[in-house]
Parts: structure tokens; C-alpha cells; sequence
């Protein structure tokens, strides 16, 4: 494509250095030149438009795989990015971050089911955490599987936010139905720790941190993740 269009730019440009040099000679011969020129210049300028407004494929900053059917990452940003997505099947956006929301004019041409779960966060409490909201991003994960969706959820940088939801449905995954015990336990926390400290979760989320490894260590306490 690439030569192609190289050398339809070079042609016009031949024919219109050579209309440069021939012109006035004759009416017939300028109407001649200016009809070739059109069908060489047209074409070659719409074909540039077209690879100009292609977008770049692409997956999303910070972006994995949770589990089968179910990714995470940062904000999609550009049309690429939600190609990406809907190639891979994604039916169900998830957006956690608070003051943003996925543009409609990137969702619904691609036939994606956009949905905003609004979660605020601030460094050292989670005082303005919306739990209930928190959770009802976890079911709505859940629930969009269970029909059979695959799911991609993410906040701005797919680090604090989407790392929590992605714990969360780890943790479920590994110990909903098995009975606790401490070397399981252990083996699961370095897991989902190492996990976070992957996608980059900052451990100035103090409070928030120590609320995931209570997932794994107190169950009784959280019986929300196995329901």
C-alpha cells in the first residue's frame, strides 16, 4: 500500500512538472494534461486521506488478562485502543475512574456496552472509597460473564482502582470453596501482592492495601467475595 501510494504522489508530481513546462502549447493539449493530472492527483490525495484517518491498533496502557474473559488496564484513549478491544471480543466496558467517562463516540460505533462505576481515591484512607460502588463493579463483573460477556474494567492508569477490582476477582477465583489454611494463604497473598506491584498499585494506598490482604486472611469477615 505504502509503495503504491509512493508512486502515485511521484506520477503527479511528473505530471505536473511536466504540465509546468508544456503548458500554453495547445488548448487540447491543456485540457489533456489537466484530465490526466485529476485522475493521478484525486486518487493518490484520497488514498493519503484514507491511511491518515486508520487508526493504530492497539491495547490499552497497563493492559492483562485477569482471568479467562475478564481484562484489565488503563483509560482507552484513543480508537485503536477500543479496536483493540472489540477484536478481542470485549462486549462490556467498565470505567471506575470518578470524574471521567468513556466517549459514546468511541463505545457505540463498536456496538460496546460502556458503564461507569464511579470510585474516588486518596492516598493514606479510604475514607472516600465507595465501597458499595466498589462492589457493585465486582457483581457487574461477574454477572457480565455469567451471560457470557467478556469484560474489560479500568481507571486511569489501571494501577489503584482496576488493581483493587483485580485482587478481588483473584482472590475469588483461589479461595471461594476451599478451606483456609495459613500456607495457602500465604502462597495466594504473595501472588495477588506481586500482581499489583506488577500493574504498578502504589503502596502510598496504604489503608487500601492492607484492605485486599484482609481478604485473604480474614474470610469470615469479607463472605461478600463468595457470594
Amino acid at each position: 500500500m505504502a509503495q503504491k501510494s509512493a508512486s502515485m504522489v511521484l506520477a503527479a508530481v511528473a505530471v505536473l512538472s511536466f504540465g509546468k513546462m508544456s503548458m500554453g502549447q495547445t488548448p487540447g493539449f491543456s485540457k489533456t494534461l489537466s484530465e490526466a493530472r485529476s485522475a493521478i492527483i484525486q486518487p493518490a490525495l484520497a488514498l493519503k486521506d484514507r491511511m491518515k484517518e486508520r487508526p493504530k491498533i492497539a491495547p490499552p496502557p497497563n493492559f492483562g488478562m485477569v482471568s479467562e474473559g475478564i481484562y484489565r488496564g488503563g483509560r482507552p484513549k484513543t480508537a485503536g485502543n477500543f479496536d483493540y478491544l472489540k477484536n478481542l471480543g470485549v462486549s462490556t466496558v467498565i470505567d471506575l475512574e470518578y470524574f471521567h467517562e468513556d466517549s459514546p463516540i468511541f463505545c457505540r460505533p463498536r456496538g460496546l456496552n460502556c458503564v461507569r462505576e464511579r470510585l474516588l481515591l486518596f492516598p493514606f484512607d479510604d475514607e472516600f472509597f465507595n465501597w458499595k460502588t466498589f462492589r457493585e463493579a465486582f457483581r457487574l463483573v461477574l454477572s457480565e460473564r455469567a451471560r457470557g460477556h467478556v469484560v474489560y474494567f479500568h481507571c486511569k492508569d489501571g494501577s489503584d482502582r482496576t488493581g483493587t477490582l483485580a485482587a478481588a476477582l483473584m482472590i475469588r477465583n483461589a479461595a471461594c470453596g476451599v478451606p483456609p489454611n495459613a500456607a495457602a494463604q500465604n502462597a495466594l497473598w504473595t501472588r495477588v501482592d506481586q500482581t499489583l506491584s506488577q500493574y504498578g498499585f502504589h503502596k502510598v494506598f496504604a489503608v487500601l492495601h492492607e484492605k485486599i490482604k484482609s481478604w485473604i486472611y480474614a474470610p469470615s469477615n469479607n463472605r461478600w467475595l463468595c457470594r
